[in-house]
Formats: structure tokens, sequence, C-alpha cells
């Protein structure tokens, strides 16, 4: 498994990608701001849902 420091890179660099392709997406097609923070947003709310679930205080 990978361990806590292993986990923070991996965040790191899947956030940090999908910020650099929203950035290149957004300033090529001249979007609003507005619209990336957005999309910024969602991605990562999305990313955090998937790879770290809710758990209960119990399933240690």
């Amino acid at each position: 498994m990978i361990g806590t420091v292993g986990r923070v890179a991996l965040d790191v660099t899947v956030i940090g990608l999908w910020v650099l392709f929203l950035t290149i997406l957004f300033l090529g097609r001249g979007w609003p701001r507005w619209a990336f923070y957005a999309t910024l947003l969602v991605g990562v709310v999305v990313y955090i849902s998937v790879t770290a679930p809710w758990s209960t205080g119990g399933d240690r």
C-alpha cells in the first residue's frame, strides 16, 4: 500500500495536473474565470470523494 508520504505526493501530483490542464484549456478557449474556479472546485471535490470516502469512527 501507499504510505502517507506517497499518498500526499500522489494527491499533490493529481491536483497539480488538474490545475495545469484546466489552466491551459481555459486560457486557450478564453472562457470566463468564474467557470475555471467552479470547474476546479468540482474536480477537487470529485477527486476527494473518490479517493477518501467518508467512514464511520469504528472502521479502523
